[in-house]
């Protein structure tokens, strides 16, 4: 079936059960960003391959909602005669919820699975629906009887993390969790994000193709640690569990689990919690947090990790290198954008320690440049050529790091205005990689001195400046960030730094590397903080407007380049090292 018909289908599904409004929220029980194939709702109804969007579908009308990262790839896969596109962010669309509590007529119901929204949404909806006495169904999977096809949810073995990669054992991990539990007077925190559970328990698994984490739930309290897993993922690490005393549950025991206790301090944060679990806490006494203990905890990374993380990302730009030069030397003989896919792997998959890609590579040739997040299809792509612009966002995991990397390569023929947009990019870049800044500033302020340039020039880019980095884990970590995020940066957190350029039906441009906040100076008793840029590639020379540089900018650029052939130079093959020599010199 296809995309109309599955949507026929579940209207009549709809009907059959009373449903006014059904929403699917994108998510899976762990509210992931990146799900297993089971949990594509979304792209069985709607044909839209994002990582983040979200479904309304009434009587009459059908809407995704997503952001800007996917605004042009939504308008190219949605049916538009039957799906509206809402552009999260823009002053005149609606948030989901308030759309589906507007569009639902009195007295009617509003329909959605509980495991796949968080608590949050949960509590706003549940606010919206007395104004209309609506009816809101949280028990209610229409998906699955019509996708008959339907992926199974993986069940991958675990392998444990050891100390030489992970740097704190799960013990001190534990104790540091019940610490701050006893700080907010709680007894226990039930935890379903995954990439926390991984971090807790020192695992990893391969339930995601681009995240190395494994389907469970886990609860840590004052005297026990409960993890909720199928027993056939953990074959290889029983004793393991069972020196740290950890009591082993049935995946999906977690909500009886819950159910039965009674009269405790429970600590929550409602917004990555799935509504399923937080209705199960009913005989608890909760404490809602803006923050998540193990979250901040694994944010700022130990010693080891600090180390290995340098390491990895130094064998992942040698990959680069070689992957590059490549497709350079090679760019006559019809390379298509899904073959630099494999040219990539190839050259990481050589790497000691080498895992996995950290998400799906972007590789987009000019105008597909333009869409942020998108992805060649091995029969649906551009053949590269030898004018214009190259992007190639991609990442490896390692077993002592994670990577994420962008260089937006030049091609032959630039115009004008391509080198002034790369020259534009790269000043953000260097804004923000010579920043001062004191502790715990938010990232929203941070964000300020790379639009800056581009705000100059008029233009800005729909999207934040820099992410959160995981150690072995998600690509794109909480809390904090360069962009509208309120949460603090502090010290030893990895983000990456990746303003960008977006011309639709032209080009994209992005230069992105890795930075490790790091200790400046103390001033008046405060912290100071700079970034430390742990990414180390050429940025490519053809495409700088060296004039609309200033001097203090040129030197940036050329430390830079001289640090990155100090840095990579030995690992390389004399052949390698001239191509290399020739595209860090100076300017």
């Amino acid at each position: 079936m296809n995309n109309k018909e599955n949507l026929i289908n579940l209207r009549i599904k709809m009907q059959e059960n009373n449903i006014d409004t059904y929403i699917l929220t994108g998510f899976d029980p762990h509210l992931s960003e990146y799900k297993t194939a089971h949990y594509n709702t979304v792209k069985f109804i709607s044909g839209f391959t994002g990582s983040n969007g979200t479904v309304v579908i009434t009587k009459d009308t059908a809407n995704l909602w997503t952001d800007g990262r996917y605004f042009i790839q939504a308008n190219n896969e949605l049916d538009n005669d039957t799906f509206t596109l809402q552009k999260i962010g823009h002053k005149n669309t609606p948030t989901y919820i308030n759309f589906a509590c507007d569009n639902t007529p009195n007295n009617g119901t509003i329909a959605l699975d509980g495991k796949t929204i968080s608590t949050k949404d949960f509590n706003t909806i549940s606010k919206l629906l007395s104004l209309k006495s609506l009816t809101l169904n949280t028990e209610l999977d229409l998906i699955s009887p019509l996708w008959t096809s339907r992926p199974t949810i993986t069940n991958n073995i675990v392998f444990e993390h050891t100390l030489n990669f992970s740097g704190v054992s799960t013990t001190d991990k534990i104790k540091s969790i019940r610490e701050k539990l006893k700080e907010k007077n709680c007894d226990l925190t039930a935890i379903n994000v995954l990439e926390d559970i991984a971090w807790i328990f020192n695992l990893r698994g391969s339930d995601s193709s681009e995240c190395p984490i494994f389907n469970s739930y886990a609860i840590v309290s004052l005297t026990d640690v409960v993890l909720f897993i199928d027993e056939s993922k953990i074959i290889n690490v029983k004793n393991y569990l069972s020196k740290l005393n950890i009591t082993i549950k049935p995946y999906n025991y977690i909500y009886e689990y819950l159910k039965n206790l009674n009269d405790v301090n429970i600590f929550l944060k409602p917004s990555i919690l799935n509504y399923s679990i937080f209705k199960n806490c009913k005989n608890l006494n909760i404490v809602n947090s803006d923050t998540n203990i193990s979250e901040d905890l694994k944010a700022s990374k130990n010693e080891v990790e600090i180390e290995n993380i340098k390491k990895s990302t130094i064998r992942d730009c040698v990959a680069l290198v070689k992957s590059i030069k490549y497709i350079k030397e090679n760019i006559q003989n019809q390379i298509s954008e899904f073959d630099v896919t494999g040219i990539l792997t190839k050259y990481r998959s050589l790497q000691p320690n080498y895992l996995a890609p950290s998400f799906e590579t972007i590789c987009a040739y000019n105008s597909n440049g333009a869409m942020l997040h998108y992805s060649a299809k091995k029969n649906d792509c551009s053949i590269i050529k030898p004018s214009g612009f190259l992007l190639i966002d991609s990442g490896g995991q390692y077993l002592d790091g994670t990577t994420d990397i962008t260089r937006t390569i030049s091609l032959g023929n630039l115009t004008e205005e391509m080198k002034k947009d790369f020259t534009l990019v790269l000043k953000s870049v260097i804004a923000v990689s010579t920043a001062t800044f004191i502790e715990n500033v938010q990232g929203a302020k941070i964000d300020m001195l790379a639009r800056i340039p581009m705000w100059n020039a008029g233009m800005d880019y729909k999207c934040g400046t820099g992410h959160g980095l995981g150690y072995v884990l998600n690509v794109h970590e909480g809390p904090s960030g360069i962009g509208s995020t309120l949460s603090p940066i502090r010290l030893n957190m990895l983000l990456t730094n990746e303003p960008g350029v977006y011309k639709e039906g032209q080009y994209g441009i992005r230069t992105e590397n890795t930075m490790l906040v790091s200790k400046s100076f103390e001033s008046f008793g405060d912290t100071f903080c700079k970034f430390d840029t742990v990414t180390f590639f050429p940025i490519d020379l053809d495409a700088i407007d060296k004039h609309l540089l200033t001097e203090s900018e040129l030197t940036w650029i050329n430390d830079y380049h001289k640090k990155t052939f100090d840095t990579l130079s030995p690992y390389l093959n004399d052949d390698e090292v001239a191509w290399l020599k020739n595209e860090t010199k100076a300017i």
